[in-house]
């Protein structure tokens, strides 16, 4: 079975392994390479643009209810439930593998008496642009292109000052978080667009920041400080189960199916940390 998100684009896609190399050499750990980019997937297959962030030539399955390779949450292991995630970065592969599902129990899986489904991802490939953004959010120092000599000035002056990029990079936040509020009314109208407004400044959180701050006072009430033993992974995923029982919970007060938001990045939970514990 072909893997395809279906969005067709020309943007540059490398190998997994060509990636992991580049990766290796910016930070100069192989380890850290390999997690950076395990994060990378767990954000998913497709930005906020609607782009594809990888894509995959080939998936061979004994399925059984598994997330789709294009779910962020494929990526992540859970030993205690038994699942396992094992990405091969040198083959660009990766194989899953995880018990049976209820809805698969009475069916094909039953059929043929398997209690384990089984996912070999072949060929992944990532969109560098993508990967770069996703390197320069989390703080990984990026090779600086120097100007040859045949470069000459730009002859147009630019039509946005910095200040103003930043607001417009923060709205696109905004935009983002707003799709959640919306949905759970956890934060009120003015606190988003007051952001927003103040944005370019940086002298108020982005609403990204807000909204996990929301989470920590849910998750740690009343004052949401994190637990020290708490990853941007680990607060990552807290968030995701968080956003799981609110939208149960609005699911059965309304009678219709809710559908949980994403959660926030991982830069922007590392973020969030670094300012709660003023590292």
């Amino acid at each position: 079975m072909a893997g395809s998100n279906g969005n067709n684009n020309t943007d540059d896609f490398r190998l997994l392994w060509d990636e992991y190399c580049f990766v290796a050499g910016l930070t100069k750990s192989e380890k850290l390479a390999g997690e950076l980019l395990q994060f990378f997937l767990e954000e998913g297959g497709v930005d906020r643009d609607g782009r594809d962030r990888y894509r995959i030539w080939q998936i061979e399955a004994l399925p059984g209810g598994a997330p789709s390779p294009y779910d962020g949450s494929f990526w992540r292991s859970d030993h205690e439930l038994g699942i396992h995630c094992e990405i091969i970065y040198r083959d660009s592969s990766a194989r899953w593998t995880g018990p049976v599902s209820a809805e698969w129990v009475s069916g094909e899986a039953k059929v043929f008496g398997r209690k384990t489904a089984e996912y070999r991802i072949k060929m992944i490939r990532l969109r560098h642009d993508a990967v770069m953004d996703f390197l320069r959010g989390a703080g990984v120092p990026l090779p600086v292109q120097q100007p040859t000599e045949t470069a000459v000035e730009p002859t147009v002056e630019p039509t946005q000052s910095q200040s103003e990029l930043e607001v417009t990079s923060e709205a696109a936040d905004t935009v983002a978080i707003s799709s959640s509020v919306a949905t759970f009314g956890t934060l009120a109208a003015g606190e988003v667009a007051d952001t927003a407004m103040f944005a370019g400044k940086r002298k108020k959180k982005g609403p990204v920041q807000l909204e996990l701050a929301r989470v920590a006072k849910e998750l740690w009430p009343p004052d949401g400080i994190v637990p020290l033993k708490f990853a941007p992974n680990n607060l990552q995923h807290a968030a995701e189960e968080l956003y799981k029982r609110e939208a149960a919970a609005k699911s059965q007060a309304t009678g219709k199916q809710e559908k949980p938001p994403g959660p926030p990045s991982w830069p922007s939970c590392k973020r969030f940390l670094e300012a709660q514990r003023g590292t």
